[in-house]
């Protein structure tokens, strides 16, 4: 298979911290950088590719664009989108970062279009890491247990159900109210969202983008008969994260030596995963095949 190419957007601090490991992708014959773009006109040549002017950007044939920006990453998408770029062919060069990190694996990722049904913000926060588009709903909001099993057992009828107003609840962090809602008999804990309005508009515009052929269903439980009603789910790629050891399929354990980790809230840990701050899997093997790969840590 042919190398993907890839046009870099880009060349300050960011750059240099990932330079090796764009390299490295090309040495795994997954990339060929076929220039960089940027504004400044300060080199006609680094590291071996070719500095462009934003006018080239049509000249030069690419797979991908990479931005080497975090802070001005939603502007230069911008900018590239009016040049011509789709979305869906921009790339944040922190994803080349993440462990086990393969580029052509990443694209299979990307085409693959999946589904993120979460209990908690892991589905959201997964999806910003991995700098994919939100095809979920399940976004900065929460759903208890028992609620949550509900909705996984009839999925369509609770999607299509409309979404109601239920009370305020307030959030410590923000110091804010945050709207509950409900679909039929279930709950949804719209946590980081301040008005009803706002989270009703997120809600039926990305439950638009469910992809019914590629769903992903996620659970984290400290609960031994929630697990095991998790795992009788006929859904084929699920994960359930959990504190205890367990032989059920979809379970995952995420037990730690670590005294400090031990202090924090379990919900912590599963979100710190699906931003690499602790590890337990390769995302790629998870969202891909649906089973936790613990090779790194075993």
């Amino acid at each position: 298979m042919r190398p993907y190419n890839i046009l870099i957007w880009g060349y300050g601090r960011k750059y240099n911290e990932s330079i090796n490991v764009i390299k490295y992708q090309e040495l795994l014959g997954t990339i060929r950088v076929v220039g960089i773009i940027d504004r400044k006109e300060t080199y006609t040549k680094l590291d071996g590719y070719p500095v462009l002017r934003l006018s080239d950007i049509n000249k030069v044939k690419f797979d991908y664009v990479i931005v080497t920006s975090e802070n001005f990453f939603d502007e230069i998408c911008a900018k590239a989108i009016s040049l011509g770029v789709e979305r869906n062919r921009i790339v944040p060069i922190r994803v080349f970062l993440l462990p086990g990190f393969n580029f052509r694996k990443y694209v299979e990722l990307l085409k693959s279009k999946v589904s993120i049904i979460a209990n908690l913000c892991w589905g959201g926060v997964t999806y910003h890491t991995l700098g994919m588009e939100f095809l979920s709903p399940f976004i900065n909001l929460y759903l208890k247990e028992q609620d949550y099993l509900k909705f996984l057992n009839n999925m369509k009828y609770y999607i299509n159900c409309s979404l109601k107003f239920v009370r305020w609840e307030y959030n410590n962090s923000y110091k804010k109210n945050f709207p509950v809602c409900a679909l039929d008999d279930v709950e949804l804990f719209f946590n980081h969202y301040f008005s009803f309005d706002e989270a009703e508009r997120s809600w039926y515009r990305r439950c638009l983008k469910i992809n019914w052929d590629n769903l992903f269903v996620m659970m984290y439980t400290d609960n031994k008969d929630s697990l095991a009603c998790f795992d009788r789910l006929k859904i084929d790629k699920k994960v359930c994260f959990i504190p205890f050891a367990s032989d059920l399929n979809s379970a995952d354990s995420i037990i730690f030596s670590s005294k400090e980790i031990e202090k924090k809230e379990l919900w912590e840990i599963v979100n710190g995963l699906a931003t690499s701050l602790y590890y337990s899997y390769d995302i790629f093997d998870l969202l891909l095949e649906g089973k936790p790969n613990h090779a790194r840590i075993l």
